[in-house]
């Protein structure tokens, strides 16, 4: 992100809510105390509990460098894929939300694994960077 910015990205502890995802672009001068510059929360700066960023994947920069990506938690309410929650998320450098795909846990009988999730995530990001 240059010399003096850094991304990093928050979930909380899932098991005790209250919680907030959030991403967050620093600058991180030497010298000077780092200072938030850009925020984004999958649920709004005030909304409900949920949408933590999932880790350690973090964030994840698109092979262009024009577009950041990452997925989401659910929601602490019903419908737990409310607002940006249980999403695949495309922001903008500036953390300006430019896509969300849901991505909707909706399993065949028994195969609950890893593998036949990230392919739905996968499949979400194809949807939202096509290139």
């Amino acid at each position: 992100m240059g010399n003096s910015l850094c991304l990093t990205s928050a979930s909380g502890d899932c098991e005790n809510p209250p919680f907030h995802g959030q991403v967050l672009q620093l600058d991180v001068t030497p010298g000077d105390a780092p200072k938030a510059i850009h925020l984004w929360f999958p649920m709004g700066l005030n909304g409900p509990s949920g949408g933590g960023i999932w880790e350690p994947g973090g964030l994840s920069l698109n092979p262009q460098g024009q577009a950041l990506f990452t997925a989401t938690g659910n929601a602490q309410v019903f419908f737990e894929n409310a607002l940006h929650g249980d999403a695949v998320i495309r922001l903008g450098l500036n953390l300006a939300l430019q896509a969300a795909k849901k991505v909707y846990r909706i399993l065949p009988p028994n195969d609950g694994t890893l593998a036949y999730q990230l392919y739905h995530i996968w499949d979400s990001l194809k949807a939202l960077d096509p290139g």
